[in-house]
């Protein structure tokens, strides 16, 4: 009895990929465990859409296979950004798909960050838990008025309000724009709105 509970497999299985660089979705299809056939449907189906061909790096692709022979799948889910997966499920055992986008609700919220310089505006503003993106985005509508290497010095501070986007789990998915920001040097303010 344990040997034939043992070597049983499960009806469905389940495949998760993430997208590295040089990845097509050709090439994810071929690396399954599936018969010449299928892998050719599959690719022809679903490579009629265009995100499909335009994958990018860390995009999850899942795959849903029946392990009845011959193998064949039977849902088929890509990431197509942060809010939405598009997924293919097959139609009653046939060789066609339906395709349907599922989107994620985001919940916004302000977020008001502000710190002391001690060593750079990037090291000090990923100490209080800024976004790499919102640092980049802050210097840049600062780029023109401030000169990072000469104009900051030790102890100056910065305050700033950024929008971020939660999901359901209250993970930051997602940031905004800068709503305000304020590069305090040398005690005189350079605020913007």
């Amino acid at each position: 009895l344990n040997l034939i509970v043992n070597n049983l497999t499960p009806k469905f299985s389940y495949i998760n990929f993430e997208v590295q660089k040089g990845d097509s979705f050709e090439k994810i299809v071929k690396q399954l465990n599936l018969p010449s056939a299928e892998k050719k449907l599959v690719v022809e189906k679903i490579s009629k859409f265009k995100f499909v061909n335009k994958l990018y790096r860390g995009q999850k692709i899942s795959f849903k296979l029946n392990n009845s022979k011959p193998i064949k799948v039977v849902e088929i889910s890509i990431e197509q950004s942060k809010t939405k997966t598009s997924i293919f499920s097959r139609k009653n055992n046939l060789d066609k798909f339906e395709q349907k986008e599922i989107s994620k609700n985001l919940d916004q919220i302000i977020v008001y960050k502000e710190s002391i310089i001690t060593n750079s505006l990037y090291s000090s503003a990923i100490d209080v838990g800024i976004e790499p993106n919102v640092i980049i985005e802050f210097a840049r509508i600062y780029g023109f008025q401030i000169d990072f290497q000469r104009d900051i010095w030790k102890n100056d501070t910065f305050q700033i309000v950024y929008e971020v986007f939660l999901d359901s789990d209250n993970k930051v998915l997602d940031t905004g724009k800068i709503l305000y920001a304020n590069l305090i040097l040398q005690g005189k303010e350079n605020d913007l709105y």
